[in-house]
């Protein structure tokens, strides 16, 4: 998948960074030994994904840090296990029913 340079989200815009390593260490430092296919930075407007994986997977991983950005944004909680259950059902609902925007 050909990541977009940037993403807006509400007045922000997020700068989206493609890393080549199948994983992504976590800038966040309490969970620095973390292994991630993506991540989002909100003080510094920037989404790091990781390219290595499968079509499918870049594209969904980028829904999800997209997901973060939002719920950060409007106040909600956005742990890991809530936004990827969201991400994952969102990203098929798309895929399934050929919903581009």
């Amino acid at each position: 998948m050909k990541l977009p340079k940037k993403i807006r989200v509400d007045n922000y815009t997020y700068k989206v960074v493609p890393i080549k390593n199948q994983n992504i260490i976590s800038s966040n430092k309490r969970h620095k030994h973390r292994k991630l296919m993506g991540e989002a930075n909100f003080p510094k407007q920037k989404i790091r994904i990781s390219t290595a994986w499968s079509r499918d997977e870049v594209a969904e991983t980028l829904l999800h840090e997209i997901i973060h950005c939002c719920a950060e944004r409007e106040g909600l909680p956005h742990d890991e296990h809530y936004v990827g259950r969201i991400s994952r059902r969102l990203y098929q609902v798309l895929k399934d029913n050929h919903l581009k925007f």
